[in-house]
């Protein structure tokens, strides 16, 4: 995970794309507004333009007689374009507005898509509200427990982490119950010490810690487990047979 936002400019022609997220070459090019016959870099400074009618205009105290010239208005407003992806960004004095950028790290390749869409909701909704972005994270663990779990369709979301004990280490078990905590006290406003840390800007390391669980949590019991049972199968029907019939002699089932 990366902190943080993207800071570049026209100075700037290869960088990560906040887009397709390839190293790639960018154009860049000024934001303008037409004005008339002709078009004037954007700013969003207090008093640097003013709305006429139906028109975004320069305010009167900029053009000075009539003698203002283009290369006077400030350029703060930039557009890149990504070579690779053909897709755009916007920034203003070299910092990405758009499309926003979350540094929550993306949802493991295997997560299930419920779980998936709340998870990538909440990673999107981070930069904009902490608050929401934990109680999304709250119902992605949970519609992802629900997902492994399809025999405790009445279970809360309590008892589902409980059932994880012995199926997990102890740590990923502490990280998931803390995320329980800290999604139902910004659903309720409930005040707790976890949930103030969260809300502050000193959070990175929580917020590593917490959405990395959850992907965590889809490696040791989705992608793991495949990867063991497609390495078993690769087995000769008769060293499988073999092996489970002295584990079964032994006590232990398998």
């Amino acid at each position: 995970m990366t902190s943080g936002t993207p800071s570049y400019g026209p100075g700037s022609p290869t960088f990560k794309c906040p887009n397709c997220h390839a190293l790639t070459y960018h154009v860049w090019s000024r934001l303008e507004v037409r004005m008339g016959t002709g078009s004037w870099p954007f700013d969003d400074e207090p008093g640097a333009m003013v709305v006429q009618g139906h028109q975004l205009t320069l305010h009167p105290d900029l053009i000075r007689g009539g003698f203002l010239s283009e290369d006077d208005v400030p350029h703060r407003w930039f557009g890149s374009t990504c070579v690779g992806c053909e897709k755009g960004a916007v920034w203003r004095q070299g910092q990405l507005v758009f499309p926003l950028s979350s540094s929550v790290d993306r949802p493991h390749v295997d997560m299930p898509p419920d779980a998936r869409e709340l998870y990538e909701e909440a990673r999107n909704t981070y930069p904009v509200s902490r608050r929401a972005a934990a109680a999304l994270a709250r119902a992605s663990l949970e519609s992802l427990l629900r997902e492994l779990t399809p025999e405790q369709p009445r279970a809360s979301l309590d008892e589902l982490i409980a059932s994880l004990s012995g199926l997990v280490n102890r740590r990923m078990w502490e990280v998931l119950t803390a995320l329980r905590v800290l999604g139902n006290s910004t659903l309720h406003s409930q005040e707790s010490d976890i949930k103030t840390i969260y809300m502050s800007e000193e959070a990175t390391e929580l917020v590593d810690v917490i959405f990395g669980a959850i992907n965590e949590l889809v490696d040791e019991l989705v992608t793991r487990p495949a990867q063991s049972k497609n390495l078993y199968d690769m087995l000769p029907p008769g060293v499988r047979e073999s092996a489970e019939r002295k584990a079964a002699e032994s006590g232990h089932n398998l």
